[in-house]
């Protein structure tokens, strides 16, 4: 079976993903890194992907998103009417570099891919491990995936400008499962292929436009961008588990309103352990699929052996 873990975006609620991780390792005594053939992380996702397959440890990673916050989104100074991105690009990568310190991704222990945007040829970018022409350090990786709009400035990597794979990747089970299946890549058939797929909550909030009369530049410009991602969650979600049924896991929690990109939400400090408690049969059921294939295997072999021996 070709395991992916697939990890959200969502800025500092990306401690919801670690702690999650970092139960399932503890539970069920397995390595990350060991475990699942392809890491597939967008944003806070890619961070998260990237330290696990630099074998970084996840308690490491947790006290980063739990003491770390006002380092990595340092807001800008005057910046009253948000003529620039709200938080400091280079203060981010300070502490993303006492993570990953000069890594690149032949130093990794499996195969990742992180998602970013070109900007300039609007184009997705998907930077992958294996790619033997990839030379970019794993820091500008993740600043590249992580660079959302309006809050960090684009990143640049040479002549290119790199924003935030959320744009169109901010759950990238889609996109992992067509990675898996190409004939450049993998080449798995989907019968082999199961998905973890962690995000980082559902904003359940609902959007009062019963009022709006005008719809333009200024009726959209506040919630346009949580409309694309949870849309586009909600899609990548639904198209994966029709393509995998029951070897896709999704595993997430609820909010009833919008949490800022650089808080953790309170409802996940105090409620993680619950939420994994509630998805902890789940999870044991998609781990030991892995298992029980393995079974099925071994008794395929003794068969064989032994009309062999006849």
């Amino acid at each position: 079976m070709f395991k992916i873990l697939c990890l959200d975006g969502g800025g500092a609620k990306g401690y919801f993903s670690v702690y999650i991780l970092k139960r399932i390792e503890e539970e069920f005594n397995i390595k990350l890194n060991d475990y699942f053939d392809l890491i597939v992380g967008t944003s806070t996702g890619a961070l998260i992907s990237a330290a696990i397959s630099a074998d970084i440890s996840l308690n490491d990673l947790s006290e980063m998103y739990l003491t770390k916050n006002k380092e990595i989104f340092k807001k800008r100074s005057n910046n009253f009417l948000k003529l620039k991105s709200t938080y400091i690009t280079e203060s981010f990568e300070e502490e993303l570099k006492k993570i990953l310190k000069d890594l690149n991704f032949s130093d990794l222990k499996t195969n990742i891919m992180l998602q970013t945007t070109d900007i300039e040829k609007k184009e997705p970018i998907v930077f992958k491990s294996w790619d033997k022409d990839n030379n970019i350090c794993l820091v500008d990786a993740v600043i590249s995936s992580a660079s959302a709009p309006i809050y960090f400035d684009p990143h640049q990597v040479g002549d290119k400008l790199y924003a935030d794979g959320a744009i169109w990747a901010n759950n990238p089970s889609v996109v992992a499962i067509a990675e898996a299946i190409s004939k450049d890549s993998f080449k798995q058939s989907l019968d082999n292929i199961k998905i973890l797929s962690i995000a980082t909550g559902k904003n359940e909030e609902i959007i009062n436009f019963s009022n709006q009369k005008n719809w333009g530049l200024l009726a959209w410009a506040n919630d346009i961008m949580d409309i694309i991602i949870e849309s586009n969650n909600v899609s990548d979600e639904l198209s994966a588990k029709k393509i995998l049924d029951d070897r896709y896991l999704r595993i997430n929690y609820k909010l009833k309103n919008k949490v800022d990109i650089e808080k953790i939400p309170t409802y996940v400090l105090e409620n993680s352990e619950e939420i994994f408690m509630n998805y902890y049969e789940d999870i044991k059921k998609f781990i030991n699929l892995e298992k029980n294939e393995k079974k099925k295997y071994n008794l395929v072999q003794r068969v064989a052996k032994y009309i062999f021996r006849i």
